[in-house]
């Protein structure tokens, strides 16, 4: 029973295919991970039509079935979970760990004694907080963003 089921998983994860995105990966087998990043999204497509999605940690990661053979993926915090894709049957056609880390191009870390500070630097850098930051930046940062995006969202509305 316990073959048969490392068989299956391994058959289910080797459907797993990238989709050419810029963080495309191989295949996972069973004893690797799917590596996310956090705010960032990842396509995934399984072998067989999902009819159910099971994410152990959905503060972690989010998991959205596009259509019955695509699933995206989206790092919400740091840390690992995992995910269970069933078929109609209830039968396992994916068992995976995600992993989601901190993204790391264009990323610039700033150590003022011991607070940190995060930017994103493509040509002019500009901040980027992140969990675990210096609270006051995070803050700072992210109501400065709600407002911007706020005002956006009204001059858009008819």
């Amino acid at each position: 029973m316990f073959r048969a089921r490392a068989l299956l998983v391994r058959l289910a994860l080797a459907g797993l295919l990238g989709t050419g995105l810029a963080h495309a990966q191989t295949v996972p087998t069973a004893s690797e991970s799917v590596t996310v990043y956090v705010d960032q999204a990842k396509v995934m497509r399984i072998a067989q039509p999902a009819a159910t999605i099971i994410l152990g940690n959905p503060a972690i990661a989010d998991v959205v079935l596009q259509d019955q053979t695509t699933l995206v993926i989206t790092g919400r915090s740091y840390g690992a979970t995992n995910l269970i894709v069933l078929n109609s049957n209830g039968d396992p056609i994916a068992d995976a760990w995600l992993v989601v880390q901190a993204p790391q191009a264009f990323a610039v870390t700033v150590f003022r004694g011991t607070e940190r500070y995060s930017y994103s630097c493509g040509g002019l850098c500009q901040p980027a907080p992140i969990p675990g930051d210096q609270p006051g930046f995070f803050d700072q940062v992210q109501a400065q963003t709600t407002t911007r995006n706020d005002a956006a969202a009204a001059q858009a509305r008819p």
